[in-house]
């Protein structure tokens, strides 16, 4: 059995469709703290084509062989630190893509020549986001809450800290 290719890109117009899809998935957006919920295709093309101002900061879709199945990026923190960000697909949950695309999300902000703190923060009842962040080389650190956008309130989360040192 071959490995599925697995891409970051900017999402097209022609995915937009697929795209607000995801963003209307209250299972989806409730997981994430910076989408609004319910989101609007207006919103959806918005946040599809946004560009941040740091160079360091992006946002792509997650391709798996050639299909939109999710999203994945960086932003950085009020300490000026990077924290990472995913989302995947409800159709691709369970499937380990965010066990694949974690690294490669870690990879790129390296790559940048970016040399502080890579962070995560998994809202507590998210117990499979958990042990994915764990398992790719992120250490907790501490808890606190965080705003949900799409909860509309603050929830507790774990919050990590990348440490290539914990990877078997």
């Amino acid at each position: 059995m071959t490995k599925s290719h697995i891409s970051f890109a900017k999402i097209p117009g022609s995915d937009l469709d697929a795209y607000h899809n995801m963003l209307i998935d209250f299972d989806i957006i409730r997981m994430t703290g910076t989408i609004e919920y319910p989101v609007s295709k207006k919103a959806a093309n918005a946040r599809r084509t946004r560009s941040p101002e740091d160079p360091l900061c992006w946002f792509d879709g997650v391709y798996l062989d050639g299909t939109l199945a999710g999203e994945a990026g960086c932003f950085r923190t009020k300490t000026g630190q990077l924290e990472i960000g995913y989302m995947v697909g409800k159709n691709w949950w369970g499937q380990g893509l965010a066990s694949r695309i974690i690294p490669m999300i870690v990879q790129r902000i390296k790559a940048s020549g970016y040399q502080g703190a890579i962070l995560g923060t998994v809202f507590k009842d998210n117990p499979a986001s958990q042990k994915v962040i764990k398992r790719c080389g992120f250490v907790k650190t501490g808890e606190g809450y965080y705003a949900s956008k799409g909860r509309g309130e603050n929830v507790l989360a774990d919050e990590y800290v990348y440490d290539p040192d914990t990877l078997p």
